[in-house]
């Protein structure tokens, strides 16, 4: 049996949740072939916040919407209708230029995004209120990022490994005739009786 304190406790834990999740003041019904940065573009409700709230119903990819389940758009004091879809070109500066936005309140409401800003994409929708008003976040991973890609991956072209080139036979080096100095010494060397024939100086018939 549980003590007043207790009681006092878990009734304390059940109204603070209730809280940190608000109110939900605007609804969507999914249709077949949205997706979550459409939604949020079509219905003025930044990429965060419509992650932040529908945690439950929405997983990370933001790939398991099922046609005719309700998404909440905003909650009570937490509802960014001010919004900023994503183009080519666009930098965190610029969008701070334009709509008069305080870099601080700008992280605030859009706390996926990255301080170098290296990590905003096309499509995302941004929230560009003056003040913070974000959902809190939840504890579990929610979807903030950019849709899954459905292009198929190019496939490696596998190169043929060229086949070695047989080396050319190159031709000896033709044997160096002896000089005329060794032909000399085997000259010499022969013993000589009406004097040397060609057949007696075979090295030397070309001198």
């Amino acid at each position: 049996m549980f003590s007043k304190a207790a009681f006092a406790v878990a009734s304390l834990a059940i109204f603070a949740q209730a809280v940190s999740a608000g109110k939900c003041v605007r609804e969507y019904t999914i249709k077949e072939g949205d997706y979550c940065d459409t939604i949020s573009a079509a219905n003025k409700a930044s990429t965060y916040q419509l992650g932040a709230i529908n945690a439950v119903k929405i997983n990370v990819a933001c790939n398991n919407l099922e046609p005719g389940d309700k998404l909440c758009l905003g909650t009570e004091n937490e509802d960014c209708q001010d919004i900023k879809v994503v183009v080519p070109g666009d930098t965190c500066e610029a969008i701070w230029s334009k709509y008069g936005v305080d870099q601080e309140i700008f992280y605030e409401n859009n706390p996926q995004v990255a301080r170098e800003c290296g990590n905003i994409y096309v499509d995302e929708v941004l929230c560009v209120a003056k003040t913070v008003i974000k959902p809190p976040r939840p504890e579990t991973p929610i979807h903030t990022g950019p849709p899954p890609s459905e292009a198929t991956p190019p496939v490696p072209v596998n190169t043929p490994t060229p086949t070695p080139v047989a080396p050319v036979n190159v031709a000896p080096a033709p044997t160096p005739e002896p000089a005329l100095e060794e032909c000399q010494d085997e000259y010499e060397e022969i013993e000589v009786v009406e004097g040397p024939t060609d057949e007696q100086l075979p090295f030397c018939d070309e001198l």
